[in-house]
């Protein structure tokens, strides 16, 4: 006995070259997009995942370290302070960020 199974039809959609592509491969370039934009990054030991395009302050930010005083090594070069809203940081960078205490 010969059984044909039943292929279903994948709905296509148009590229913005007006090329039409299956949808399932949509879903996978947005995951890939997902995660182009997203990055690596070792904080005083623990890899943590962020948006691409970061910088020191956006990261201290997020951290909720903004005006707090702090020290940020980043791959063994200690950053200034007037350089955290300019300095990027990449994939795979390894960060220790250093809160001073008062104490006595």
């Amino acid at each position: 006995m010969l059984c044909l199974a039943r292929t279903q039809r994948v709905p296509r959609r148009l590229n913005s070259t007006g090329i039409r592509r299956p949808a399932r491969l949509d879903s996978i370039f947005g995951l890939l997009l997902l995660l182009a934009s997203q990055f690596t990054l070792q904080i005083n030991g623990v890899n943590q995942v962020f948006e691409s395009g970061l910088t020191v302050s956006q990261l201290l930010e997020h951290l909720s370290l903004s005006g707090k005083k702090i020290a940020v090594e980043c791959n063994g070069l200690l950053i200034s302070r007037s350089d955290y809203t300019t300095f990027a940081l990449a994939d795979g960078d390894r960060l220790e960020i250093v809160v001073a205490v008062g104490g006595g």
